[in-house]
């Protein structure tokens, strides 16, 4: 039974996929017959279909493209797969600041090692952390990681700054690089790029690590690839981690790696430690690096050790990465390469396979790709092509060219990429074997030195992969394994997923080729019908008589129709199933005319926006001579008649400048036979809402869509709400902020046929609002209309209702004036609330076309009052506040403000205030738009999110009840909800969006107060967030020069956000209504990591310093030589800077600033600090480079980027070749070591200090309060003291305080300190 079951969901999910196929198939493809090879151009991803690790998109003509990527694009959440993007943003975690993905592989790594900081992965439900051992020799605790692209890794760079060629110098090519593209090369790039997936490979490096050594980790969507990155011969190579593995258990492999399993289910790999390897700056590599782990107490110690004799062999080119990685098994991809000579009993799972042969070994590689799940049954698959990134091209002096083979392995023994090796391959292992086996050969492509991709036919194998189920792989070998040529390519452990193999699969869905036909009523007649389908398929005609099928082939069958001797029309349907499961394949639809005159159109309904210029052609089958006629001037037709099966088009060439969608018909006319076609315009504000699909049929954007055109419509209202300003200050702001010639909010709702009220517009006034309302066209999305007579939301006869209260909302009150949203006016002391039958226009009931728009527009800040509610919302005020500001607005909107005997009797204007805006018109069921901007943004999110879950009938029934109609749209959005209130709930439903401008400061605060930690706030908002970093746009030629910036008020400013939504479409190269929440996702970064405060260069010492911008404009000059020449500056560069009489060049960069960069140059010999800190915020936003050595004409250059962390900005020293060195923080002080980083009280510790032999003094200084201790090589706690030559050695002992201190380390040097911050942290239990 459980069998039979499972088959019936199998079916079932089949008939689902092919329905979804079908319900997006683009019109041409459903009329056309099977798709030929030709390559079709990408149309849209298919995100219903999504797999883990496939992707499946439509193409234009209607076939499909499956993309099967190496490792996981996607992660499931709530039952749907998600892009996955594993870039590493900082955040706080457990109080220390990591770097961690924002979803996909689950991977944390500390911005620092101090304190003995662990990395941690998770993987179904297992956490393993690790951290390099304490104890390690050098060991330097205070290095940062910092962010690096994966192609600026110092182990890609390296690596692609040599060429390993003998004869041929290898070089990078692309399709674009061969001159003038085919159409079909074009549409192939086209679909590449439409395919590449982003955001899945991020990476950090701690910087010197150890001793002329880098520590890098390259997070994947399944991998944590660890790169020990060697600069310079060192003395052992021997790398021990701390490891908890939470849990699991190691088990070594016989190829090197280590399995982690969980204990109760031992066949199930959690993890999987790679087996290591190195290689060297000219790629030689080596597998003599051995990995062993060992119980520690209750975790365990795993040891890296590479081979010391084989990195210092003669000639070796450094830098040697040595390469352990861990893994999820998670791959739709088995690749390896088997090597002969004396590594022929071992598999080669590492970043590149191969084939061909080098100096001394022949490679091959197999690889087997698991074909996608959500193929629908029955698919036909027109082609497969797997696409290899060339990673290194070999050919010595002499030798021959090759080609590349890809062989089938269907009649070889599988093989397992586990076990395969050189001698134990499906395939004869001696030079060219692989002849000897009769193999099918797939595919073949000559190898050159300019091909950068290599894309193989494998159509016939991936064919017979689907079918049958049966798939053991492909072998790829060279045509000459006697010559010395040898292709490298990337593999499905590649850093860059970018570089990963891709196999798509090319398939077009079991399909018919026509849905609807017509037949004439005369003689009998046929249509050929084209069946797509790779499983066996019946037709069944038996259900219509005058129906009949001849000439089935494989392909299709000709379907005939009787002639048709009665006058009516007749119709039938016929349904293509599969044989083996009745799965639908297709259906058609037959209508045949009969002998009295008919008239099938294509079309009822024609929808279109409100602007001219529209054309649509229709479709006419009549067997009879037919007129076509409208009875609007607005629609043109471009014929009054026809016969027969024919066309003619409909145009609307005027736009509809009403305030209502205008609606007109077509008629078409056959003798007494007449069809109609509904044509609609909308007018502009019912656009917002509608979105109209390629075939001229709306619908309704719903709320928890993003919908650009109603955020750009919003913004002007929020914009407008400003008007008139109003106030003392009003004039310096906003009124310095305000473009001219914006119209009022009431002006602009009146111009769009809205009625208005206006609220709290007074000089004394805060939180002023505007609510109007008007009809749109959109259809009703709930049924939830009061029948005749119904009582209202539970009241009874005795009116024995519930009141909403202004301030709590709901409390019970008996017989009183409560919302009779809906209902007749005209009420007694017992009488029933009963629906008003005379929908007038104080009484908007709603039917499934005409919805009443309510928006609610608040201002931002004008008046004292308003700036008193602002910062009363920091202070926690019960009085005023943004919470209090929402409360106003919901009074204005549900409960007025007067009392119910005189709100009874009012008629005339002030009515809509004093009962409140719903009740007094009575608006039932609307859509509700709540928009605003800053303080105004703040109150409109609240208020959004309490319409949006307020379900008491009696305080909200005017709406749904579950915020379906409440579109929230907020701008400059500041906090609204401090997570640490009592009872404080942040409602994140997608009906709210808050459109924020990463260099607008108002958008951080209210936050917590805590300045030790920018990045620790309580403080949240309401919807979804959508942070984007958007270029100042003001056009008061004042503030464009003094660059309000500095403050962030640039970023504030309503044009900012104004100007930036209306270039978006243009900035994304699409339409507005085809701009959705995936694209905003797309422009978004954390900018709550980064501060808001001004960055604070310093520079002391003889230099001079220029800070220029991207375009190489001068944007501040300082220097203390008298013979400096100032540079021309750039005009209003908002960089403030100055000399002090330390000699000290400092410059303040405001917060929001674009990239700096910035140049230095030494005139004098002395010593430079560089150093740069987040303005007011002390120590921990500081970073700082001492005793920088310096000579005459030396010079540095670093840069500030627009979203950088301080830690991340670094000087360079570029020398008299161009070439960049980075300058060590503190090259006095090589490293401080302290033995253990956790110690009972009363224990000594001991602290390892490494300096340059000029050092004089140490000093351990106490960060919390700026304690120093200081040692003389002389002093007692010195118990080692050793002289290395050119450093120093102090092994100091000391008993410290009790508590978690962390501890900057100073050396001097002469008179002077130098300053390393953040060394080390002691916790004293």
């Amino acid at each position: 039974m459980k069998v039979k079951f499972e088959r019936c969901k199998k079916i079932f999910s089949m008939f689902l996929i092919i329905v979804l196929l079908f319900g997006i198939l683009p019109v041409s493809a459903l009329q056309g017959n099977v798709s030929d090879s030709t390559t079709s151009r990408i149309v849209k991803e298919i995100v219903e279909m999504r797999e883990e690790s496939v992707k499946y998109f439509i193409c234009e003509d209607g076939s499909y493209i499956a993309a099967t990527y190496s490792s996981p694009v996607h992660y499931e959440e709530s039952g749907k797969w998600e892009e996955i993007d594993n870039t590493l943003t900082l955040n706080t975690k457990s109080g220390e600041a990591v770097y961690s993905t924002k979803n996909g592989f689950d991977v944390t790594i500390p911005q620092n090692l101090t304190g003995g900081r662990s990395i941690t992965a998770t993987n179904k439900g297992y956490t393993v952390s690790f951290k390099i051992k304490g104890d390690t020799n050098g060991l330097n605790m205070r290095t940062t990681a910092s962010v690096v692209d994966t192609d600026k890794l110092p182990s890609v760079v390296k690596m692609n700054d040599t060429v390993k060629m003998t004869g041929e110098v290898s070089a990078s090519a692309d399709i674009s690089s061969s001159g003038t593209l085919t159409e079909g090369q074009k549409i192939e790039k086209f679909n590449a790029e439409k395919m590449t997936v982003e955001n899945q490979t991020s990476a950090v490096v701690y910087k010197n690590f150890l001793n002329r050594s880098d520590l890098e980790y390259v997070v994947t969507s399944n991998s944590l690839k660890e790169n020990i990155v060697v600069y310079a011969p060192q003395s052992e190579y021997i790398y021990r981690f701390d490891l908890d593995s939470g849990g699991l258990m190691p088990a070594e492999q016989a190829d090197g790696s280590i399995k982690w399993i969980d204990p109760k289910n031992p066949d199930e790999t959690v993890f999987l430690l790679d087996a290591p390897y190195m290689y060297d700056a000219n790629d030689n590599e080596s597998f003599d690096v051995s990995m062993s782990v060992e119980a520690d107490g209750d975790g365990y110690v795993l040891t890296v050790r590479a081979d010391s004799d084989w990195i210092g062999e003669s000639g070796r080119a450094f830098p040697v990465v040595i390469d352990p990685s861990w893994s999820i098994p998670k791959s739709n991809f088995k690749d390896v390469y088997v090597i002969n000579g004396i590594c022929a009993n071992e598999p080669r799972a590492i970043k590149e396979i191969r084939a061909g042969r080098n100096l001394t070994n022949t490679v091959r590689s197999y690889v087997k790709i698991e074909m996608p799940e959500n193929l629908p049954a029955g698919s036909v698959i027109t082609g497969g092509e797997l696409t290899f990134r060339k990673q290194n091209y070999f050919k010595a002096l002499g030798h021959n060219d090759i080609d590349i083979l890809v062989y089938d392995c269907k009649d070889v023994a599988d093989w397992s990429e586990t076990t395969v090796c050189w001698n134990a391959q499906p395939f004869d292992n001696s030079r060219n074997g692989y002849l000897n086996n009769n193999a099918e050969l797939i595919d073949s492509i000559p190898a050159t030195s300019d091909l950068d991709s290599y894309s193989f036919d494998l159509t016939e194998a991936v064919k017979r992969w689907v079918y049958t189920g049966i798939n053991k792989g492909i072998m790829i070998a060279s045509s000459d394994e006697v010559t010395r040529t040898q292709v490298d390519f990337y593999s499905s452990r590649a850093s860059k997923i970018e570089k990963r193999p891709v196999m798509s699969i090319s398939f077009d869905a079991p399909r018919v080729s026509t849905q609807v036909w017509n037949p004439g009523a005369g003689a009998t007649t046929s249509s050929l019908i084209n069946v797509v389908s790779s499983s066996p398929w019946t037709v069944d005609v038996s259900d219509v008589p005058w129906l009949s099928v001849a000439s089935v082939t494989d392909d299709g069958f000709k379907l005939r129709a009787q002639s048709n001797p009665y006058a009516d029309v007749r119709t039938g349907t016929v349904v293509v199933k599969m044989t083996a499961d009745s799965t639908e394949i297709g259906k058609i639809t037959i209508t045949q005319l009969g002998t009295e005159p008919a008239v099938v159109l294509d079309r009822d309904r024609w929808d279109v926006d409100e602007s001219g210029e529209h054309e649509r052609l229709v479709e006419v089958s009549s067997n009879a001579s037919w007129s076509v006629s409208t009875d609007s001037s607005w629609i043109t037709l471009d014929k009054t008649s026809g016969r027969g099966n024919s066309t003619f088009t409909m145009s609307i060439e005027t736009p509809n400048e009403t305030h209502t969608t205008r609606t007109g018909t077509v008629t078409v006319q056959a003798g007494d036979v007449v069809e109609t076609i509904v044509v609609t315009q909308f007018d502009e504000v019912s656009g917002y809402f509608n979105s109209i699909g390629e075939d001229g049929v709306s619908r309704v954007k719903s709320s928890s869509e993003y919908n650009h055109k109603l955020s750009k419509w919003a913004m002007e209202l929020a914009y407008a709400a400003y008007n008139p300003l109003t106030g003392p200050i009003a004039g310096l702001v906003p009124g310095i902020f305000m473009e001219d010639d914006i119209p009022t909010a009431t002006e602009l709702l009146e111009s769009e046929g809205f009625n208005v009220q206006s609220f709290n517009y007074g000089e004394s006034d805060t939180v002023a609002h505007v609510i109007a309302h008007r009809n749109i066209t959109a259809e009703l999305s709930v049924s939830d209309i009061c029948e005749d007579n119904d009582l209202y939301f539970g009241g009874n006869e005795n009116d024995s209702f519930r009141e909403c209260d202004r301030n709590n909302y709901c409390v019970d009150n008996g017989s009183v004036y409560i919302l009779r949203i809906g209902f007749d006016r005209n009420i007694g002391s017992n009488s029933q609330y009963v629906l008003n039958e005379a929908v007038n226009a104080q009484n908007q009931l709603n039917n499934n076309e005409d919805r009443t728009l309510v928006v609610v527009d608040v201002r931002g800040s004008e008046t004292l009052q308003d700036w008193i509610t602002n910062m009363g919302s920091q202070a926690g005020s019960d009085s005023q506040s943004f919470e209090t500001g929402k409360n106003m607005v919901l009074t204005s909107l549900l409960h007025g403000t007067g009392d119910t005997a005189s709100c009874l009797g009012c008629n005339g204007a002030g009515c809509a205030i004093c009962m409140g805006y719903i009740p007094y018109y009575n608006i039932h069921n609307p859509i509700v738009l709540v928009t605003g901007h800053s303080l105004g943004a703040a109150v409109a999110n609240l208020v959004a999110a309490h319409l949006s879950t307020c379900n008491d009938a009696n305080c909200c029934g005017f709406l749904n009840g579950d915020g379906t109609d409440v579109y929230g749209y907020t701008f400059a959005t500041p906090n609204t909800v401090d997570t640490n209130e009592e009872g404080s709930i942040v409602y994140t439903g997608d009906n709210i969006y808050n459109i924020l401008n990463n260099n607008d400061a108002v958008t951080f605060v209210p936050r917590t107060v805590d300045f030790s930690d920018w990045r620790n706030t309580t403080w949240k908002r309401h919807g979804v967030d959508l942070r984007i970093t958007m270029p100042m746009s003001i056009d008061k030629l004042l503030l464009r020069r003094l660059s309000t910036a500095a403050i962030g008020a640039g970023g504030h400013a309503m044009s900012t956000y104004n100007d930036w939504l209306a270039a978006l479409p243009d900035k994304l190269g699409k339409t507005a209504d085809d701009i959705d929440l995936n694209d905003l996702l797309a422009l978004t970064d954390n900018r709550d990591e980064l501060g808001l405060l001004p960055k604070i260069l310093w520079a002391k010492c003889p230099v001079s310093v220029t800070l220029k911008d991207e375009d190489g404009n001068v944007l501040a000059f300082e220097s203390s030589n008298a013979n400096a020449v100032s540079p021309q500056m750039a005009n209003s560069s908002g960089i403030v800077s100055l000399v002090t009489d330390n000699n000290e060049k400092v410059f303040l960069i405001p917060f929001g600033y674009e990239t700096v960069d910035i140049n230095i140059e030494a005139y004098d010999y002395g010593t430079m600090t560089f150093s740069t800190e987040v303005a007011g915020l002390g120590s921990a936003f500081n970073k700082t480079y001492n005793n920088i050595n310096l000579y005459p004409g030396k010079q540095f250059t670093a840069q500030i980027a627009e979203n950088s962390l301080v830690e991340d900005i670094q000087p360079v020293h570029v020398d008299e070749n161009g070439e960049q060195i980075p300058v060590e923080e503190n090259p006095l002080l090589k490293s401080a070591v302290i033995d253990n980083p956790r110690v009972p009280y009363g224990t000594y510790s001991i602290i390892t200090v490494v300096t340059d032999k000029s050092v004089i003094k140490v000093r351990f200084i106490c960060r919390a309060n700026g304690a120093t201790i200081t040692y003389t090589p002389d002093n007692e706690g010195v118990i080692s003291y050793i002289d290395n030559g050119d450093t120093l050695t102090w092994v100091i002992r000391r008993k410290f305080a009790s508590g978690t201190v962390d501890y900057d380390v100073g050396v001097k040097v002469g008179n002077v300190w130098y300053v390393t911050p953040n060394v080390f942290t002691l916790t004293v239990y």
